[in-house]
């Protein structure tokens, strides 16, 4: 039985024809969204803010700073609302940053250390536990901050005439 639902399967798929052919189109005229849509790429641990159908390089977000993505997605007054906060939470990540990477190194370089007692290794272990945890934070806040930017650009894109 299944062979003779297959064989019909098969005959019917030849008796239909191949592939659908799909036939060029002219390229549209570009509006003035194609023209002014923001756009995220990302590329060797850099997101590039881009604009429009070329691609116009708009800023790069990426080692500890940020184009002013606020004035980016002015007309909008919910988009800026959005940069805003991907601007408060970037800076904050990358504040906080800096001393948790330098805690959890420190705390663990001095652990490593021979000839310690068990008294002075423990502020080195709580030196790494806080650093680590102090880096979880600004995780959570660049995640939160990424999370706005998007938001940000989606409501700027909503906003443009089509």
């Amino acid at each position: 039985m299944l062979r003779i639902l297959l064989t019909g399967v098969a005959i019917a798929c030849g008796l239909g024809g191949g592939p659908n052919r799909v036939e060029a189109q002219e390229p549209a005229v570009q509006s003035e969204y194609d023209a002014r849509a923001i756009r995220v790429e990302s590329a060797w641990g850099f997101r590039t803010l881009v604009r429009g159908r070329e691609g116009t390089f708009l800023g790069r977000i990426g080692d500890f700073r940020a184009p002013d993505v606020a004035a980016m997605v002015a007309p909008s007054e919910v988009a800026v609302r959005e940069a805003k906060e991907f601007k408060r939470r970037y800076d904050r990540a990358h504040i906080a940053t800096i001393p948790a990477t330098a805690l959890l190194f420190v705390g663990l370089g001095v652990t490593r250390l021979d000839g310690l007692d068990a008294s002075a290794l423990v502020p080195a272990y709580t030196a790494a536990v806080a650093g680590g945890a102090i880096l979880a934070y600004a995780a959570v806040q660049l995640n939160k901050g990424y999370s706005a930017l998007g938001r940000a650009i989606w409501w700027y894109n909503r906003d443009l005439p089509r």
